[in-house]
């Protein structure tokens, strides 16, 4: 909205901009949740591959992979858990979900994995075999989609390229090289029996791989090229026994073979270990070690950072976390088997500690990570570390404006944390059995016990000397972790489920969407971001980033401006202004809401916010309507000597001082602020002195737009229910008085009149009413009434007896008789007590209402290299009736 404060900046020689402190308000974060997905272990883009991580292959939990496939769209990799069936997990490349699991009907290891691409349906199949005799298939996009190949041969090793088939099957003592071709059935594949072997009776373990096109057959030392004709002997190694290879560039001979758990390249590198498969595809090996899958790069004979599988290393995977916690963009997860606590703020990053920290905490500027007695907080920037001890070690902590809690696992010793002085406070309240602690907006503290009970505690019981709680709800056992929504509603995170709300309604937790393997994963801590409404689970070292759908929390996101945009939109009714003043206490939690366009038809279905702050002192305001939520509030502030901080182009920093006139429309959060007072009811008959608006609310400049291009022209006030015309007459019912004080809040007028014309209600400022009695403004008038500015005085003479004056300060109404002369001089008069006063002053005396009450300050400047001064030229903006 382009309202209230418009700065104009006049530079001699030189255009500059001058920026204006303002009022603490935290900005909103613009983080968003939508559905389910795993939030970490994240993707990653390692310099040193070719590839990028996914979140899956980096958590991919694999046993004993036994087979790999590599191609341009999938990657297969065949695992054998301890317990269960085989199976196969597919990697789509590029799609979502990225990973698909395939379990076999038995318990075989898998082995022979090969990509097949159907000219006829246009799909990619994986064939691969397990128990000998047995070949299978499955849909790369829909393993659902799988079968057995028809056929009568019993492969020992496999290969396919393009349609053929090349396979080497075992006879009595040695084993044959056949080549044979697939046949696509309807529902199905076939693989006939060739007629004859292209190869007979060879000893040993056989291994096949395929480059540019052409067939590899690996048998004992030897490497033969394989064809449907027979085989050629190309390469002989020095090791006896080739368990698997891969031909790298045919022309230089690079080769890459595994023999008793070893890598060797070209027979001039060995890489020791336990490794059992090697396949290539680009300009990458990839090679199974143990339960994961490395990448290894050739032309650096190097492994890079690229790995599939489930592992433990400093950028990644989480080690015995079982603490998460969120605040704004910041999500904090303990890390303490790898002795760091990782912090995400729009990328990845780990701070060292210095004790193994199972207990973290989000803050605004620091987190706090806690190991047993000790409690350190970090700086988010690394340059400030602060450590304190505690009686016991700690159970939970929460956060709330600037300060973290903490209750110890005994319950007998609570603290608070100011991050502001780095000061901690203690009591010893007793509470009982706490698992769990959380912190609402308005900075009172819920416990969850171990028995599934959350008590509430004000800040200053939660550090008592003695436990006084408020019980709120019985969860039961199981529940493990706690969080309270900005309405103030409770969500409690079980194994496998999450309370939402109340003991009575819960949402399932399942992981099998996001994490293969899910079904047998509980959560073990979740965190909820007030703002974005984005819920964070954490189990077993990944993260998953959920908002639970239908049952979803209230966010500061998500709160309906339907009783807003109606409250503007109503007609006012007759009895609006009672109790329209309200007070908001200190401490309460303000919402600073965005009103653009909130008056409009295209007017967004939720409440838009600049920031939230918690108020430090008491404010009246005007109460616009009410709704789940909390009270929606217009509030003036007039400060006739405030303070801004100004940075100059050359980076110098100076405070200037200017009137400020500050509207603001705030969601006070949760609360029914108590009325105010300030209306009396007086009935009499009015005429209108000037033409003046008709408004909904006592604040005549509250959601005034002004033009982009011409700040000096205002928009129609949305919240003004009608145009009244001067000698309009009025009735009446009462006077709304409380003006803000100077540095206070309140009114912008000294008083109101609540009035009724023509059976429309509204507001309009007393200064512009002339009782009935005092004159008739029916017709033409010679006259106008107008107020003395703030701060003035003037002195006027009694008409009858000149010997008798009287001084007449800020505010008062006085009757203007004439137009200002060439000196600028006006006749006024004042009548009181059967009396009237006379004189003439300077206009420029009086209050000048016009569409802009302008208020400039000049700041001179001394510049370094000439004699020349900077004019900055602050202009306040404040709409006002206009006067004819």
């Amino acid at each position: 909205m382009k309202k209230y404060l418009l700065t104009v900046l006049i530079c001699l020689g030189m255009a500059a901009v001058l920026a204006l402190g303002a009022v603490s308000v935290r900005p909103a974060s613009a983080a968003e949740g939508d559905g389910q997905e795993l939030f970490m272990p994240a993707a990653i883009y390692p310099a040193s591959s070719g590839e990028s991580f996914s979140a899956y292959e980096q958590y991919l939990d694999l046993e004993d992979p036994s087979d790999i496939a590599v191609g341009a769209d999938y990657i297969a990799i065949a695992d054998k858990p301890a317990s269960g069936n085989s199976c196969i997990y597919i990697l789509r490349k590029g799609t979502d979900p990225q990973y698909t699991r395939y379990e076999h009907s038995g318990t075989n290891t898998l082995s022979g994995l090969n990509f097949y691409h159907s000219a006829a349906t246009g799909k990619t199949y994986l064939f691969f075999f397990g128990a000998i005799g047995t070949v299978s298939w499955l849909d790369c996009d829909d393993p659902a989609d799988h079968g057995t190949v028809d056929t009568e041969i019993s492969p020992y090793s496999m290969l396919i390229n393009g349609s053929d088939v090349f396979y080497t099957q075992a006879n009595d003592t040695y084993s044959d090289v056949y080549c044979s071709s697939i046949e696509e059935a309807e529902g199905g594949f076939s693989i006939p029996t060739p007629a004859q072997a292209i190869e007979t009776d060879l000893s040993g373990s056989t291994a096949f791989s395929e480059y540019n096109g052409t067939v590899y057959l690996a048998n004992g030392k030897q490497i033969y090229a394989c064809t449907s004709g027979g085989l050629a002997e190309e390469y002989s190694v020095t090791l006896n026994n080739i368990e698997s290879f891969a031909i790298t560039a045919r022309d230089e001979k690079k080769l890459v073979y595994i023999g008793a758990g070893n890598v060797y390249i070209d027979d001039t590198r060995t890489i020791t270990g336990e490794y059992t498969v090697v396949r290539m595809y680009g300009d990458f090996i990839y090679i199974i070690d143990g339960d994961r899958i490395v990448q290894y790069d050739l032309s650096a004979y190097s492994f890079t950072d690229y790995m599939i599988g489930k592992y433990s290393d400093y950028s990644n995977r989480l080690g015995a976390a079982n603490d998460i916690s969120a605040f704004g963009d910041k999500v904090v997860i303990s890390d303490p088997d790898n002795g760091r606590v990782t912090v995400y703020d729009g990328e990845f990053s780990q701070f060292r500690t210095e004790y193994p920290s199972g207990l973290v905490c989000a803050g605004e500027e620091y987190f706090l990570a806690v190991s047993g007695t000790v409690a350190t907080l970090y700086s988010y920037d690394r340059a400030q570390t602060r450590t304190f001890s505690l009686a016991s070690t700690a159970a939970a902590a929460a956060y709330s404006f600037g300060t973290f809690y903490i209750v110890t696992a005994d319950g007998a010793h609570t603290y608070a944390i100011d991050t502001a002085d780095m000061t901690m406070l203690h009591g010893t309240p007793g509470v009982t059995s706490p698992k769990s602690l959380a912190a609402d907006l308005q900075g009172n503290l819920y416990v969850l016990t171990s028995n599934g009970q959350v008590n509430r505690y004000t800040a200053e019981q939660f550090l008592a000397d003695s436990a006084t709680s408020e019980r709120l709800a019985e969860f039961g056992d199981g529940a493990k972790d706690l969080f309270v929504d900005p309405l103030g509603d409770l969500y409690v995170l079980t194994d496998n489920s999450v309370f939402t709300g109340s003991p009575s309604a819960s949402a399932s937790v399942d992981f099998t969407e996001t994490v293969y393997g899910g079904e047998g994963k509980t959560a073990a801590a979740f965190a909820y971001e007030f703002e974005s409404g984005t819920l964070y689970i954490l189990s077993d070292g990944f993260v998953v980033k959920t908002d639970l759908g239908e049952s979803a929390p209230a966010s500061l996101k998500n709160l309906s401006s339907a009783e807003l945009r109606g409250a503007l939109s109503a007609s006012t009714p007759e009895n609006a202004a009672d109790d329209i003043l309200v007070t908001v206490p200190e401490g309460s939690v303000l919402l600073v809401l965005d009103d653009t366009n909130l008056a409009e038809s295209n007017a967004p279905s939720v409440l838009s916010y600049t920031g939230y702050l918690r108020t430090e002192e008491a404010r009246t305001g005007v109460r616009i309507c009410t709704s789940e939520a909390g009270t929606v509030v217009a509030f003036y502030r007039y400060d006739e000597d405030h303070s801004f901080d100004v940075t100059y182009p050359d980076g110098t920093q100076n405070t200037v001082s200017a009137t400020l006139r500050d509207y603001s429309l705030c969601l006070v959060l949760n609360e029914q602020p108590a009325a105010a007072g300030g209306y009396e009811e007086n009935g009499y008959t009015a005429y209108l002195s000037n033409d003046v608006g008709l408004y909904r609310f006592p604040l005549m400049s509250l959601l005034t737009e002004r033009d982009a291009d011409n700040p000096l022209q205002e928009t129609e006030n949305p919240v003004t229910a009608a145009q009244l015309s001067k000698g309009s007459r009025v009735n009446v019912p009462g006077t709304l008085t409380m003006p803000a004080a100077d540095g206070g809040w309140g009114l912008d007028s000294d008083a109101y009149a609540f009035v009724e014309y023509e059976g429309q209600y509204g507001f309009v400022p007393e200064s512009y009413l002339i009782p009935a009695g005092e004159a008739d403004l029916t017709g033409e008038t010679s006259y106008i009434w107008r107020n003395l500015a703030r701060g003035e005085s003037v002195t006027l003479t009694n008409v009858a007896d000149p010997s008798d004056s009287v001084t007449l300060s800020s505010r008062e109404r006085l009757c203007v008789m004439t137009a200002p002369d060439e000196n600028g001089m006006v006749t006024v008069s004042y009548a009181a007590d059967g009396k009237e006063y006379r004189g003439e002053i300077d206009h420029a005396l009086l209050e000048h209402p016009s569409s802009a009450l302008a208020i400039a300050m000049m700041v001179m400047i001394p510049l370094v290299a000439a004699a020349v001064l900077l004019s900055a030229c602050y202009l306040i903006f404040r709409k006002q009736p206009t006067l004819q």
